[in-house]
């Protein structure tokens, strides 16, 4: 036991170590996370907590209501719009401000469904082999839109949230 502890024998340290490292396994990934890989780290917990939050809701209203509280702590644009997809056009669900409420979108279903068969979210000015129509363009940029979320489920595209720019004014 004296030899197994002495100073010439450093593999039993490097044994010990290793069973720490085992034991602590998950705490220690956490906290490599949250040191070097802040950014991914709050976006998984944000994803996370949004999921929860979003199986405790019963009407698409609270969905939207989770939505736009979520989006807005984490990314703070100085607009908002939830637009859900019924029978190939774009309807109004939630608009923030309240006064920046459009009357219409002339977004086309059929780029709405393009974008939600694609991962990710989409910076606006989309690039021309979106296919997106010079009068659509130009509705996006007038009420200030800077980013698209498609919203897909596992069948079919429900709707599109847009974001306008940041109140920071950093870009997304």
């Amino acid at each position: 036991v004296a030899e197994l502890f002495g100073a010439a024998s450093t593999e039993v340290y490097w044994i010990v170590l290793l069973v720490l490292a085992l034991h602590y396994r998950r705490r220690l990934l956490g906290w490599l996370d949250r040191r070097f890989f802040r950014e991914q780290y709050r976006a998984e917990l944000l994803l996370a907590e949004l999921v929860e939050r979003f199986t405790a809701c019963d009407s698409a209203a609270q969905v939207n209501t989770v939505l736009e509280r979520e989006l807005d702590s984490a990314l703070h644009p100085k607009s908002l719009g939830i637009w859900s997809l019924e029978r190939d056009q774009l309807r109004l669900e939630h608009c923030s401000p309240p006064e920046a409420r459009p009357e219409r979108c002339p977004l086309r279903a059929e780029l709405v469904e393009k974008l939600g068969r694609q991962s990710g979210s989409f910076v606006v000015p989309l690039p021309e082999s979106s296919g997106l129509l010079p009068g659509e363009a130009r509705w996006l940029r007038e009420r200030g839109v800077r980013v698209l979320l498609p919203l897909a489920g596992a069948s079919r595209v429900h709707g599109v949230v847009m974001l306008g720019e940041k109140k920071s004014e950093s870009p997304y």
